[in-house]
């Protein structure tokens, strides 16, 4: 983040013996600025390194190279391995969590914790709020919600813009994005919902912990399914919830 510091710890084998004593360096590989960094050198071939890095303008990326230099004057310097180095910006979105049950009330401490731990690694804090039961009944809407369309995410199902509308008409119509957990279930079977770049969120039945993060993906995001069909993805169909790079650069 600009303006800001952070380290980060690099652990360094080495496997050339002839670079055992070798001075390890890091530096941008652009503009050649060396990082400053604390050695503890654990043995002969393990080095352990705190590179102090130093934040620059928001989403930027430098290559960090770490260099080998040689311990007598005529040797070369050896490019040892490298890294890409990626400023982020702090955000912290607003979200509320909605249960429309008692069962699922008891899930919002869970779906925070995850949602959370999601997004931590590329900058994101949500900011969340857990609120009480809404009671939808006089909406008439049965054990099954009528939900958008999962292929094309570009609007909300009949009884979706129903719940949209009360829980608004109940609530500040200022507030930016929400989450409704529910143990009803949706009319295409998923196991959430949330229209790319909207403002709801919908988390079904017994759906798997990640679903809440999966569908502010959606939302606040607007990250799509992945084309690959690794389980291991936050924003794939299986439990993985790891962000792809091109999660990261979309964020």
């Amino acid at each position: 983040m600009n303006g800001k510091k952070d380290v980060l710890q690099a652990n360094v084998t080495i496997t050339d013996g002839a670079l055992k004593d070798a001075k390890i360096i890091f530096k941008t590989l652009k503009e050649g600025k060396e990082i400053e960094a604390k050695e503890n050198k654990v043995s002969s071939t393990q080095r352990l390194y705190e590179l102090e890095l130093k934040g620059v303008y928001n989403y930027a990326e430098e290559e960090i190279i770490a260099v080998a230099m040689p311990t007598d004057s005529i040797g070369k310097q050896q490019i040892i391995s490298s890294f890409n180095l990626v400023h982020i910006k702090n955000e912290k979105p607003k979200v509320y969590l909605v249960p429309l049950d008692k069962a699922s009330k008891e899930r919002l401490e869970k779906i925070e914790e995850n949602i959370k731990k999601s997004y931590k690694v590329v900058g994101v804090d949500f900011e969340i709020v857990k609120e009480d039961v809404l009671d939808i009944t006089d909406l008439g809407i049965g054990n099954t919600i009528a939900s958008g369309d999962p292929k094309l995410m570009s609007t909300y199902g009949s009884d979706q813009v129903k719940i949209n509308n009360y829980y608004l008409n109940k609530r500040s119509k200022e507030l930016r994005y929400v989450v409704f957990v529910t143990e009803k279930s949706s009319s295409t079977g998923q196991a959430g919902y949330m229209r790319l770049n909207g403002q709801f969120g919908y988390v079904f039945g017994k759906a798997p912990l990640k679903t809440a993060a999966h569908e502010l993906g959606h939302g606040v995001f607007k990250l799509e399914h992945p084309t690959s069909t690794s389980d291991k993805l936050l924003m794939g169909y299986g439990t993985g919830e790891f962000l792809s790079h091109l999660d990261w650069k979309q964020i």
